[in-house]
């Protein structure tokens, strides 16, 4: 319950009520890689670097074989301008766990635009839509990791799609 408030406000950019939603969750969870990330995820986007990367830490040498630990790394590693360890720590058993699911692939489309791999970030963030990921104010304005791309044409021609898709979303 908790991660699910916590997925509404990110969602929604609320990102100070996500974050507290998240930390529940993984105070309710800390063995979940998943819920570690999310929550280390969101502090990032609050500013609370330093407890964000002791979180990815934690997550990767706990799970070192889980997709959200690994994708928590690389976060971390971009967030660092570590570019070359980003670059050494996608492999293709880690692009193939992320590029069944829209929300991986979403994230790993963050890790490539906040190192300035633009190509590689649309390239995942048309992943991420093909799969399903269509929240345009996310993905237009909220997310502070996509920043990087919004000017290039082709995100603009890919949101172009997303915000059709949004406003005549039909359930």
């Amino acid at each position: 319950s908790h991660f699910s408030s916590g997925w509404f406000h990110i969602m929604g950019g609320r990102f100070k009520q996500a974050l507290e939603a998240f930390k529940k969750a993984h105070q309710m969870a800390p063995e979940s890689p998943a819920w570690a990330f999310k929550y280390a995820r969101t502090l990032a986007i609050n500013h609370q670097l330093e407890e964000a990367y002791s979180i990815f830490e934690l997550t990767i040498r706990n799970a070192p074989e889980d997709p959200w630990a690994c994708i928590g790394q690389l976060y971390q590693h971009a967030l660092q301008g570590e570019k070359h360890k980003v670059a050494a720590l996608v492999t293709e058993a880690l692009e193939s766990a992320v590029r069944w699911d829209e929300t991986e692939s979403w994230y790993l489309a963050g890790v490539y635009a906040l190192i300035e791999e633009k190509e590689k970030s649309m390239d995942w963030l048309e992943n991420a839509v093909r799969r399903g990921f269509l929240n345009y104010p996310c993905l237009s304005e909220y997310d502070p990791f996509l920043e990087n791309i919004r000017s290039e044409p082709r995100f603009k021609k890919l949101m172009e799609r997303v915000k059709h898709e949004w406003e005549n979303f039909e359930v």
